[in-house]
Formats: structure tokens, C-alpha cells, sequence
């Protein structure tokens, strides 16, 4: 299902692509066969995994599994490999004379195999509201 999704790039990366496109568009794909096999998504009736990496001083994922309409829980994609994918997208999509991506969040839709994947260059987008968890979840679907 996910290796015959075509990813969605956004972002202000996307405005000036001299990057590896195709090396890319790999990774993301590898990252979305990482994630959606994970024990903590694999065999969950999933409809909708989001999971934002921050890849700058402090390199961390954390995500939300969402099913059956509102519900959702925090779940994040196991062990280091997609951590290390994350790390090497962000090489891979680094525009010569602009500094890299700190954010990056992937949606991936079960029913499509559609990987979304927005790049936040400032790190200051997508960050976790501890006042508002549910909100903040709801936000990323």
C-alpha cells in the first residue's frame, strides 16, 4: 500500500527544488514503509498516523494514531531507524545555501496510501500544546 503512495511535498523547501528529488521521494517512502509496519501501528485499525520529527539541536519524533472518526492516541514510530530516515531526508532535500528543514510533519491516510509531507524551515510550527493535548492532536489529522 505505502510503496505505491506518491508523496506530497510542501513547504518553503518545495519552492526552489534543486535538491535530490528522487532520493527524496525515496526516504519518504522507506519512512512511511518504517512507520506503518511498526509494532505500534501494524496491526492497529488505523485510519490516519501523524508524525512530526524535529531534526535540529534536539532530534525527537512524536505522533498520534487516529481511527474510527475523533479517536486518537499518541503514539510514537519505534526504535531508531525512523529517526534516522528523518535525519537523512533532511540531507536529502538540503538546498544549497539555505539551511535545512527543523521540522517535518508526515500524514499518512490508510485508505489512499497517501504520504502528505510539509517541511518547517524555523522550527517553529507543529509544536506540542500541553494545555490543550486533544486540541493540538485534532489539529495535525
Amino acid at each position: 500500500m505505502i510503496a505505491a503512495a506518491a508523496p506530497a511535498m510542501t513547504g518553503d523547501a518545495m519552492a526552489d527544488v534543486t535538491f535530490d528529488q528522487q532520493r527524496a521521494d525515496a526516504l519518504i517512502q522507506d519512512i512511511g514503509r518504517e512507520i506503518v509496519h511498526g509494532s505500534k501501528f501494524a496491526a492497529r485499525p488505523w485510519e490516519r498516523i501523524v508524525v512530526v520529527a524535529e531534526i535540529a539541536d534536539r532530534k525527537r519524533l512524536f505522533g498520534y494514531v487516529y481511527w474510527d472518526g475523533d479517536q486518537w492516541e499518541a503514539a510514537t514510530p519505534d526504535g531508531f531507524r525512523a529517526l534516522t530516515l528523518f535525519q537523512e531526508l533532511q540531507a536529502a532535500t538540503q538546498v544549497p545555501g539555505k539551511a535545512p528543514w527543523h521540522r517535518c510533519l508526515v500524514r499518512i491516510d490508510r485508505a489512499s496510501g497517501k504520504i502528505d509531507i510539509e517541511f518547517d524551515h524555523d522550527g517553529t510550527r507543529w509544536i506540542p500544546d500541553v494545555a490543550d493535548p486533544e486540541g493540538f492532536a485534532k489539529s495535525l489529522r
